[in-house]
């Protein structure tokens, strides 16, 4: 599953900008485009299920690595 040329799901893996974000991503995880249209990709991550329900809890994935919120670390700690 691809959102715009930089988001998509593959073997398992939420990849964004190259890097792996979440590892054992599950099947029924979903990414939709955000409709923004402009030079900024994004997606908003979903949930298909069976069950109808606001207060639902689903596992989406694994965090690797915390960091890739800030692309330049050094700029952040200033």
């Amino acid at each position: 599953m691809t959102v715009g040329a930089w988001i998509n799901v593959a073997d398992r893996n939420l990849v964004v900008l190259g890097n792996s974000v979440l590892t054992d991503v599950h099947d029924n995880i979903v990414l939709t485009p955000a409709a923004a249209g402009g030079v900024m990709n994004g997606a908003f991550i979903g949930v298909d299920s069976d069950r109808v329900g606001s207060r639902r809890v689903f596992p989406i994935g694994k965090l690797q690595n915390p960091t890739f919120l800030c692309r330049d670390q050094e700029k952040a700690m200033k």
